[in-house]
């Protein structure tokens, strides 16, 4: 997509033979299974005009680029036959082309077959940059690339990506200038390392130094001495629990493509890309993209728990399934004047939320868009936003001066601590943020009831205020109303002083269930290590186990709504309240009693306590799977780990 002065543009690949176009268009029949299309709209949304492209070649236009007088510049590849190249155009082998389009589609100016990218921009003399990437490594496989012998990189390493007979071309990427008729190649070379490239996009500086920037999976990309980050920062594992290891990276070459003037990778250690570059013409250079890096570079706090956290080489505690918190956030970056640092940049998002492009106003904010892969996408007040199934788009406005405001992070069940999207009636929530401006406070639970509003904050739920717990500068621990999700999705709302500081968009379900666990992991890793205790009141630990045929208490939070009516946020007291969905608890494949299912006393509404009867033939230790109405109630390939005597007396480390 390109935008014009007057209007919107759009390329890519279409199979319709029906395919809309307009009169005097240069092709008005489609002439292949797919082809290739422009069309051009005007802010209002009218169709100006629309053409297929390629005259039968299936081709798929990828990059487009305005000139000053409307003229359409689209370049991309073709599958089998070859774009006809217009008299004097550039006629090379390879399956790129780049052709012009009038002001009105009614004529092509030029088409050039075997040069064309990805990615398109126009200098100023009409001369077009391209960046793209092309396959060498495979006989009768590897793509020609016209690049010029005294170019930065005239020669590119063949090398194969995937794995045994599934290998294939690793994408090089180039890039070419071509003059402004498309009958020279001005100059050409290969930007690449030993392994592959992405391009998310080619710009031109206002000094004439040409920008590119992406996502690399080399460890080798060529980089400057005074990079920002000159060593590949990724350290994510590469095997069966995460895909390839990968880092941004942002580069410029000179005018003549001689010099790699300056070159960076652009990330943390996870796996991180960049999808989108923008340049103003002061020169400022806006990068966008994605990260699973909780080391990511970012001039704006965000808690830690709402950091991105992925596998990663040396790391123990991120080396188990499942990863804990987030997946993969959006982010945007504004770099200092020559791209050598970051300026300001910022996370964003959900759990699993893409940047794939943006655009810059005229007093300097940045509007990005991307995709989000859950229901819990950031909204700001008073905007459009659908309830439509799991995921979705998003269309995002950041000032980089930007500080001190409200922000919601992200959203915790506190059972575990695991990051969610979504909430449960009684679900007890952790909201983990920035700028709530207030002193940390907890409700009196000798009042019998949590309050709706503490130290001037509320939480709504679809305008149903939730009941707080606890209050602090960076965190709000809330019970979802249990009159909440009846359904897809519910929007949070945090005010302070009546005012509307966050809202957060959230899944909703019937039922969440997770036991409470402690923080810390069993170090022989046996399993998650919940919060229990034994029948005598005392905690579950190695040096207090259970007693075989004993009762074990535990914890859960997230049960859903109940048959009873249930006060939001009342404490809990005798008579217990009992739950009234079916519970199984398990070792192995051996069922457990369950003698009682209720309210914790003590504890707030929405906390419930499970009475487990632990097998007289048990020893060492119990490896519990919990289910609650038939939705497992702690993570998958994980199980809860509970102490148990010998039947000699003796606790599991040994000690009497």
């Amino acid at each position: 997509m390109a935008a014009g002065t007057d209007g919107v543009y759009v390329s890519g690949i279409t199979y319709s033979p029906d395919f809309p176009t307009t009169d005097g268009a240069v092709q008005r029949r489609s002439l292949s299974r797919s082809e290739a299309f422009a069309s051009k709209f005007a802010f209002d949304g009218a169709l100006v005009y629309s053409t297929y492209l390629g005259n039968g070649a299936s081709a798929t236009g990828e990059g487009l680029a305005v000139g000053p007088a409307g003229e359409l510049y689209v370049t991309g590849f073709t599958r089998d036959a070859r774009i006809t190249p217009t008299l004097g155009g550039l006629n090379l082998p390879g399956r790129h082309f780049i052709l012009k389009l009038n002001p009105e589609a009614t004529r092509i100016e030029f088409a050039a077959s075997g040069v064309g990218g990805s990615h398109i921009t126009i200098a100023p003399n009409g001369d077009m940059v391209v960046a793209g990437t092309a396959g060498i490594g495979l006989p009768g496989v590897s793509e020609s690339i016209p690049t010029t012998d005294d170019s930065f990189q005239p020669k590119a390493n063949p090398a194969l990506c995937g794995s045994g007979f599934l290998g294939f071309p690793c994408p090089k990427q180039f890039v070419l200038k071509l003059n402004a008729s498309a009958s020279r190649v001005v100059w050409g070379t290969w930007l690449t390392g030993s392994k592959s490239e992405a391009p998310a996009g080619v710009a031109i500086a206002p000094d004439g130094s040409i920008l590119v920037a992406g996502t690399v999976t080399a460890s080798d990309y060529p980089v400057t001495p005074d990079a920002m980050i000159p060593v590949y920062p990724s350290r994510t594992q590469s095997d069966f629990r995460t895909g390839r290891d990968s880092s941004g990276y942002l580069s410029r070459l000179s005018a003549d493509g001689k010099q790699l003037l300056y070159s960076t990778f652009v990330g943390g250690s996870g796996t991180d890309g960049v999808n989108a570059m923008h340049i103003d013409r002061d020169g400022a250079v806006m990068l966008a993209g994605f990260t699973t890096s909780d080391d990511f570079p970012v001039s704006s706090t965000r808690p830690t728990p709402c950091l991105p956290r992925e596998y990663k080489l040396g790391d123990p505690a991120l080396t188990r399934l499942p990863a804990p918190g987030v997946r993969r956030q959006a982010w945007i970056a504004r770099l200092t004047r020559l791209g050598t640092g970051i300026a300001a940049s910022t996370l964003f998002g959900g759990k699993t939320a893409f940047a794939t492009s943006l655009d810059m106003d005229a007093l300097g904010g940045v509007l990005a868009t991307g995709d989000s892969l859950e229901p819990d996408f950031p909204l700001s007040p008073d905007v459009y936003h659908g309830l439509i199934g799991e995921a979705g788009v998003w269309l995002s406005h950041w000032t980089p001066s930007e500080s001190g405001e409200s922000e919601l992070g992200c959203i915790a069940d506190p059972a575990d601590l695991t990051l969610t999207a979504r909430v449960a009636p009684g679900r007890l929530l952790t909201l983990w943020g920035s700028g709530f401006g207030v002193v940390p406070q907890s409700f009196d639970s000798g009042a019998g009831q949590a309050p709706a509003e503490l130290a001037g904050l509320r939480v709504l739920f679809d305008d149903i205020p939730g009941r707080l717990l606890y209050v602090s500068p960076r965190q709000i621990n809330v019970v979802v109303p249990f009159l909440t999700a009846r359904s897809q999705a519910v929007i949070l709302r945090i005010e302070k002083n009546g005012r509307l500081i966050a809202i957060h968009r959230l899944g909703a379900t019937p039922r969440a269930p997770r036991v409470f666990v402690m923080g810390e992991r069993d170090p022989n890793s046996y399993g998650l290590i919940p919060v229990a205790n034994n029948e005598d009141g005392s905690s579950n630990s190695p040096q207090s186990p259970a007693s075989p045929g004993s009762l074990v208490t535990l914890f859960l939070n997230g049960a859903g709504a109940q048959r009873t009516p249930v006060e939001d946020g009342a404490v809990s007291h005798q008579p217990l309240l009992p739950l009234d969905v079916p519970v199984t608890v398990s070792i192995r494949d051996l069922p457990l009693e369950v003698v009682s299912a209720s309210a914790a006393e003590g504890q707030v509404a929405g906390v419930w306590q499970l009475k487990v009867r632990i097998p007289e033939n048990q020893a060492r230790l119990a490896l519990l799977t919990v289910k609650v109405d038939g939705v497992l109630a702690h993570p998958l390939l994980e199980e809860l780990l509970v102490w148990v005597t010998t039947p000699e007396g003796e606790s599991v480390d040994g000690s009497r």
